[in-house]
């Protein structure tokens, strides 16, 4: 199985991204993010197995120690590949860095098949606006982007653990303090 560690935001600035995923829906993009159950997130990261109820209660540890913070989606952003990735990009603060690094060396040794793109020095944290496109459909998805984009003020309010294959399920979420 796979599984991933998301980061969740305040409900107001989860909203305002589900609308911004309808717009891209709107735009013909691939309705995946809103059908499979998501929420607007930042993954930290991704990885094929481990021992998941150890993993949860150390993710609940995990999660004791870290605070509510603010990111500013301050970019749009697309990732190189057949994909057809639209994503809004945080401007990366020493807070989002720490916490990044801190939980691969906390979970050091614990998590087998971690994603290459996902770890320390190679991660581009994003929050993905629409995935799953065609090129001709990703371009009318980012010159709707383009237009109505204004940076987002969020803030980081939760920690979460879902299985991602076969299909989308959370199994447990930590609210932050």
């Amino acid at each position: 199985m796979d599984y991933a560690v998301l980061l969740h935001f305040d409900k107001n600035s989860e909203a305002r991204i589900f609308e911004l995923w309808k717009e891209a829906v709107k735009c013909g993009g691939d309705p995946y993010l809103i059908d499979c159950g998501l929420r607007p997130h930042i993954t930290l990261a991704i990885f094929e197995d481990t021992d998941i109820q150890t993993f949860c209660s150390k993710l609940q540890l995990f999660s004791k120690d870290l605070k509510t913070f603010n990111l500013k989606l301050g970019s749009i952003g697309t990732f190189a590949s057949s994909q057809g990735v639209l994503y809004l990009s945080p401007i990366m603060t020493d807070v989002l860095a720490d916490l990044h690094k801190g939980f691969y060396k906390f979970f050091e040794g614990d998590l087998e098949g971690i994603n290459s793109y996902y770890k320390p020095n190679n991660w581009v944290p994003h929050c993905s606006l629409s995935i799953n496109n065609s090129l001709e459909i990703f371009m009318l998805i980012m010159k709707s982007a383009i237009e109505a984009f204004e940076p987002l003020d969020i803030k980081i309010s939760e920690i979460s653990i879902i299985e991602s294959k076969p299909v989308i399920r959370y199994l447990k979420s930590f609210e932050i303090d």
